[in-house]
């Protein structure tokens, strides 16, 4: 899945390039920097700008719809 994929209140997980951890937040903003996209995540306290390099997939906290290259 892509940036461009998400909408804003999406739940969200997604994994950093050569990483095996996931983590998970809901979308709260996107941002279209000249063909560069990228998504600020919010988790709990911590805020986490993600863009098209990681895996993402969609869906609800626990429950991740496979819709990215998760294995």
């Amino acid at each position: 899945m892509k940036i461009r994929d998400l909408d804003i209140g999406y739940t969200v997980w997604f994994i950093k390039p050569g990483k095996t951890l996931s983590e998970y937040g809901t979308v709260k903003e996107l941002i279209y920097n000249d063909g560069e996209p990228q998504a600020v995540v919010e988790m709990g306290e911590y805020t986490k700008v993600i863009d098209d390099t990681y895996d993402i997939a969609i869906g609800d906290e626990g429950n991740a719809k496979y819709t990215g290259r998760f294995k």
